[in-house]
């Protein structure tokens, strides 16, 4: 074995070094106390009582839908989702985004059907300074991590909130943040600058098969499928729980807690923002959405693992086109960054980017039988 090729293992043992050891004894002991308050908790976790339900929309449901939502979901001018149009937004320079924690692996990570969707939270108790905040790109303070929330679809071309250019994904996983400067999420929502809202936006992605060039007598295969480039295969780790929470009210401890770094996609420097609220009850109009441009890969057998979730104690009804219809944008003015390099450079190669490519692609490009 080269030197080349040993670089990244010990890049990993490395990370593992570094990596706070955790006892799991601990963390499989663990009361609903340990987790923030559920904002959403009052709405009834069965749907055939519930006072807001998903269906699959039409022209005509999504009016009865609507009917059916209380309060600022209905009398509200700001609401969300929305569709991110190609032309017409506003170019703004802008710092990049600030991610503290979101590389760490969480003490305690909690996944639930809520018989909406599924939720993602982290336990909060004895780990404060380990709570992943996002802060910059003219957003108004620092920012907690509250919950993960996804929402796809039945098929393959539909699923997201939000849509691009009238595209829809099959996936779309929301972050929501609240101000740090005030005490819980329940607080944030009574004030205007309360919430932070990152929509991620997942692309069914095929593995590639490999690919075999016969020159000189040496076979040497690319392994594209080996590339970390191409496929989260972390989200493993996500899918091989939802067998755990296939249907209403039931939940699971992760044994191995994902960091929220990566439900990222590689590159997130460019994005849209613009306000809006939350989508689904109680809608509240003090959401700072950043939509990032760029989807995350997602494998049609872990974008399948999904199918797999009931909105019903006897997983009769399948939990799939949880999206709300878009949105009104009503003369808001969204904004995507501007993206700006240093003149003196020709071309740049972010720092991430180049660190994956010499740790763990090139040394994985050729390999010789």
């Amino acid at each position: 074995m080269t030197f080349l090729t040993a670089i990244p293992g010990l890049f990993i043992l490395v990370i593992l070094h570094w990596a706070p050891l955790t006892d799991q004894s601990q963390v499989n002991d663990v009361s609903d106390s340990c987790f923030e308050e559920d904002i959403f908790a009052f709405q009834p976790l069965k749907p055939q009582t519930s006072s807001w339900l998903y269906k699959k929309f039409s022209s005509t449901e999504n009016e009865a839908l609507s009917s059916q939502w209380s309060g600022e979901c209905t009398s509200g001018f700001q609401q969300s989702p929305i569709d991110i149009p190609r032309q017409g937004n506003v170019w703004q320079e802008m710092d990049g985004l600030s991610f503290d924690n979101y590389a760490s692996s969480p003490v305690v990570m909690r996944l639930t059907n809520t018989g909406h969707g599924l939720r993602l939270d982290l336990g909060q108790c004895d780990c404060d300074s380990r709570i992943p905040t996002i802060s910059g790109a003219h957003l108004n303070g620092t920012f907690r991590f509250y919950q993960a929330h996804f929402h796809w679809g039945s098929s393959r071309n539909h699923g997201s909130e939000h849509l691009k250019s009238g595209t829809s994904f099959p996936m779309e996983v929301q972050l929501l943040h609240y101000n740090a400067k005030y005490e819980s999420m329940k607080a944030a929502l009574e004030y205007p600058d309360g919430l932070a809202g990152l929509a991620i936006f997942f692309q069914v992605k095929r593995r590639h098969l490999p690919i075999t060039i016969n020159q000189l007598n040496t076979d040497i295969e690319i392994r594209v499928s080996q590339m970390s480039s191409d496929i989260n295969y972390k989200l493993e780790d996500l899918v091989d729980q939802l067998p755990n929470v296939s249907h209403v009210g039931s939940s699971v401890i992760l044994d191995e807690p994902l960091p929220l770094f990566y439900l990222l996609p590689k590159y997130h420097r460019e994005f849209f923002r613009y306000s809006g609220s939350l989508t689904s009850p109680p809608c509240t109009e003090n959401v700072q959405w950043t939509i990032l441009r760029d989807p995350v890969p997602i494998t049609l057998k872990q974008m399948s693992g999904f199918d797999a979730i009931f909105r019903d104690s006897e997983n009769r009804t399948k939990l799939s086109d949880n999206f709300r219809p878009i949105q009104d944008v009503n003369n808001r003015t969204i904004y995507q960054r501007l993206v700006v390099y240093n003149r003196g450079s020709l071309f740049q190669v972010p720092l991430e980017g180049l660190l994956i490519t010499i740790l763990v692609i090139i040394p994985n490009i050729f390999v010789v039988k």
